[in-house]
Parts: structure tokens; C-alpha cells; sequence
């Protein structure tokens, strides 16, 4: 993927080439951090889910 942008970037003027690598650093960063957020919302609510089943595991 990085082989394929760096020749994207080639195409461009020089001059909008810094520019373009840094939007899409910070693009790549963002896109990172909502995964990072969500998995961590799934594994909260996948301990929720284990903590109510030992709850109920334990009445029987």
C-alpha cells in the first residue's frame, strides 16, 4: 500500500507533495484511533456480557 501511494505521490507537483503525505498520515491515524475505540467497545461489552452470565451462572 505504501509503495503504491509513494507513486501516487510522485505524480503530484513537488510542491503538494509534503502536504498530501501529511493529510494522509493523519487520515491513516484517525481511521487507527476509531478502530482502536470501537475494539475497545466490543471488549466492554463482551465483559459485560461474561459478568452477567457468571451472575446468573451462580443463582443456578
Amino acid at each position: 500500500m505504501i509503495e503504491k501511494l509513494n507513486k501516487v505521490f510522485e505524480k503530484l507537483p513537488p510542491e503538494h507533495r509534503d502536504t498530501m503525505r501529511e493529510a494522509f498520515i493523519i487520515l491513516i491515524e484517525e481511521v487507527i484511533n476509531a478502530v482502536v475505540k470501537d475494539n475497545e467497545r466490543i471488549w466492554q461489552s463482551i465483559e459485560r456480557i461474561w459478568q452477567a452470565i457468571e451472575k446468573m451462572n451462580e443463582r443456578f
